[in-house]
């Protein structure tokens, strides 16, 4: 959509990308200059002209140093482009943005012939060890397909790639330590297997890979989205995805292509952190901040702990598809709740299994769960809080 309205548009245009790879990519899509947020840092001279700014991936936009994009360019347009217009840090997208627009859900893009339907293997409930290793799902569910696989740290994802190859599979890892022009030429062979640690997670694009591996956790369902979606993008003959949800995040942030509602206030359930990361020397007692290989005081090297995430074996089911609304079993359940004295609640959760929600709740009955949370304990703003996350997962607006 963003190459698109950069060939349309009229008058001065810049593109603006949070990475480089993405860069280089829009570049040659659209012919229109492209700035890489290092860029903009280092950018001093002010540019009064009228035009647009087109960003991509635009819920980067609240980060501080985007701030800069408004004394840049004070006289442009700014027109935001992502999947996602939300932060895991909590930072909202507005005033840096005024309106949002979603252009399409995927169940319209799905139908469209932009997306492919995805299927999703997942262990029965979400566990804190792999369901099989990465390879183990591939040539259970996968084998033949081209794959992004997903690895929370270098030295494990360095280590499920070597299963790969050992088997004889292409396979290669790409990860933000490396130099820019190592990462543009393993990327260009376009293996069968390509493995990210903190890159490729949004806006890179290749058609052809139509298997996503989650082989880490993550708590952000906009980086969850971000990630599947590298593997929904329709091409010639592709007619579905797979993801292999090894950890089985899905039963908590939703199956990938379920519709969303979106708000740009900053409405999220995970907050910034507050400072960095500390660790205490082993050898001395020394308490300081990440980073370091050695300790600043002693001087020691602390041991270093396999980060290779343990395998707890459990079959992968594939999810079935939430069935269309239906006000009537929703009411079946909240009346079976009500003579059991089971709470709404349980109502509202065995039907959220099954079912997608009505985008119109039946009328008390968001009062009635919100009241049942302050009944367990919780503070009323909380109870508020919770409910709401609860049915925006769902895509609900309360």
């Amino acid at each position: 959509m963003l190459a698109a309205t950069a060939q349309r548009a009229s008058g001065e245009v810049t593109i603006v990308s949070h990475r480089l790879e993405i860069a280089d990519q829009l570049r040659e899509r659209t012919g229109r200059p492209v700035l890489s947020w290092q860029a903009v840092a280092m950018r001093d001279v002010v540019d009064r002209s009228d035009g647009v700014l087109l960003i991509d991936e635009c819920h980067h936009a609240a980060a501080p140093h985007w701030g800069k994009l408004q004394h840049l360019y004070p006289n442009r347009k700014r027109v935001g482009f992502t999947a996602t217009p939300v932060r895991s840090d909590g930072l909202g997208l507005a005033p840096f943005f005024t309106e949002l627009i979603v252009a399409a859900q995927y169940s319209e893009l799905i139908a469209a012939g932009r997306l492919v339907p995805c299927r999703v293997f997942r262990p029965a409930s979400e566990q804190t060890g792999l369901a099989r290793t990465p390879y183990e799902a591939y040539m259970e569910r996968a084998q033949g397909r081209r794959v992004i696989l997903f690895g929370g740290a270098v030295e494990p994802t360095e280590q499920f790639i070597d299963e790969f190859r050992t088997h004889g599979i292409d396979a290669y890892v790409v990860h933000g330590n490396m130099r820019k022009a190592e990462r543009r030429n393993i990327i260009s062979r376009r293996p069968t297997v390509l493995g990210s640690v903190q890159v490729l997670t949004e806006g890179w694009d290749d058609p052809e890979v139509s298997c996503c591996i989650l082989a880490s956790k993550t708590d952000a369902v906009g980086t969850y989205i971000q990630k599947v979606g590298r593997a929904l993008r329709a091409a010639p003959g592709k007619v579905d995805a797979v993801l292999l949800d090894l950890y089985g995040v899905s039963h908590r942030l939703g199956l990938p292509t379920q519709d969303r509602h979106y708000f740009l206030d900053g409405k999220h359930p995970i907050q910034a952190a507050d400072g960095p990361g500390l660790t205490v020397c082993p050898f001395c007692g020394w308490c300081y901040e990440l980073g370091p290989d050695t300790c600043p005081s002693c001087g020691e090297a602390p041991p270093r702990v396999s980060r290779l995430p343990h395998v707890e074996p459990a079959d992968l089911i594939e999810a079935e598809p939430l069935k269309p609304a239906d006000p009537d079993e929703l009411d079946r359940l909240v009346k079976l709740a009500r003579e059991n004295n089971w709470g709404t609640l349980w109502a509202v959760k065995a039907y959220m299994r099954t079912h997608e929600l009505p985008r119109k709740l039946p009328e008390g009955l968001y009062s009635r769960m919100v009241y049942e949370y302050v009944q367990k304990g919780r503070e009323r703003i909380q109870a508020h809080a919770i409910v709401s996350r609860m049915l925006r997962r769902h895509g609900v607006k309360s």
